[in-house]
């Protein structure tokens, strides 16, 4: 006996099979994603995540669903998530030779270079070329997770740094007379102009302009070049062999794929 989430439109993802010598399962429910039987008051559930992040989240409602049964339960299959790059198998393999870029807006931090300078102090044993490397690795690594604890989001740290402003303001201008409120204003106001200095560079790295004069006033200039440069590299519509025009994304990839695989499947020869 099978189970199986199929229908007259779709084919299945999702086939149940149990021995005869087992208590036949109940199905307590089937979607496109999960199947789910209770088998000696049990439940057990088989998963196909799909791999578009936007779907998986009926599949997560569903589970939701199914626990509030308050069962032992066992849920096999695939999700589709990994909690790292490491733990992936299969598909499209992970680039190796993704270049590493130094953010020049890393030097203008104050505590950017004292942090450079323990990581490479840090001992490690071995010989001089091994122990290069090894320093270099960790150094990447750390450079990595710093940006991104310390930098983050550049805008989010902009508008962040402008309501620190704002309540500094108001603050220094109920006492015009306390100094300690005012050098609070002051120092809100070069954290403000430090995150847009920042912004400012990373734009213009993104954008891959040089010969700008740097400002505040650029970054809708560098904005504008991104979606520009972006705008090329899409294919917007695509006209199958059949002369229909297609502008669905999922549609053009499906299209793409389809033509290839025939172009490039194998081929009976006479010889």
């Amino acid at each position: 006996m099978v189970i199986r989430n199929s229908i007259s439109s779709t084919k299945g993802n999702l086939w149940l099979f149990w021995n005869n010598s087992l208590a036949i399962p109940k199905v307590v429910s089937i979607s496109s994603q999960m199947i789910t039987v209770s088998i000696d008051d049990v439940l057990v559930s088989g998963v196909h995540d799909h791999v578009k992040k936007i779907k998986r989240k009926f599949l997560w409602s569903e589970m939701e669903t199914i626990s509030e049964f308050q069962k032992p339960w066992i849920v096999l299959g695939i999700f589709n998530a990994i909690i790292s790059p490491d733990e992936k198998v299969g598909g499209i393999p992970k680039q190796k030779n993704v270049p590493w870029r130094f953010q020049k807006m890393w030097i203008d931090h104050p505590s950017f270079l004292s942090k450079v300078k323990k990581v490479w102090s840090e001992p490690i044993i071995g010989d001089p070329a091994f122990i290069f490397m090894q320093k270099l690795k960790k150094l990447k690594k750390f450079l990595s997770e710093w940006n991104w604890s310390v930098f983050a989001n550049v805008h989010t740290k902009i508008k962040e740094a402008e309501d620190k402003v704002k309540s500094a303001m108001k603050l220094s201008d109920k006492n015009p007379f306390d100094e300690s409120l005012m050098d609070k204003l002051v120092e809100a106001q070069n954290e403000h102009a430090n995150r847009e200095v920042q912004a400012n560079t990373l734009m213009r790295l993104k954008s891959r302009e040089k010969c700008i004069i740097d400002g505040s006033t650029n970054t809708g200039y560098f904005h504008a070049k991104m979606k520009i440069r972006q705008a090329k590299n899409l294919i917007s519509e695509l006209e199958d062999s059949n002369g229909n025009i297609i502008c669905e994304q999922s549609q053009i990839a499906d299209s793409l794929v389809q033509y290839f695989q025939q172009k490039f499947e194998a081929q009976e020869v006479n010889i």
